[in-house]
C-alpha cells in the first residue's frame, strides 16, 4: 500500500527518470554525433540516470513502514535496481 502523497512523488520521479532514457535514446540513435563524443555523452547520461535510480532507492527505504508498506518498498527497490546500468 502506498499513500496518495507518497504515490504522487514516486510517479513523478519515475516520469522523469523515463524521460531521461528516451533523451539517451535519442542521442545513441543520432547519426551526427560522432562517435568518441556520442560513447561520453551516453556515459555521461547513464551516470546520471543510476544517480536518479540510487536517490529514488533512497527515498524508497527511508519511506518504507510510513507512506510506502515494506513488502511493496523491497519489490519495487529490486526492480529500480534491475533498470540501472552497470
Amino acid at each position: 500500500m502506498i499513500t496518495k502523497k507518497e504515490k504522487k512523488h514516486l510517479l513523478n520521479k519515475l516520469k522523469r527518470i523515463q524521460r531521461y532514457f528516451n533523451r539517451l535514446e535519442k542521442i545513441e540513435e543520432n547519426e551526427k554525433i560522432k562517435d568518441k563524443a556520442k560513447k561520453r555523452i551516453v556515459k555521461a547520461f547513464q551516470k546520471h540516470i543510476n544517480r536518479k535510480i540510487d536517490k529514488l532507492i533512497k527515498h524508497t527505504q527511508k519511506r518504507s513502514g510510513k507512506g510506502i508498506d515494506p513488502e511493496t518498498a523491497n519489490q519495487l527497490m529490486k526492480d529500480l535496481e534491475y533498470i540501472k546500468f552497470s
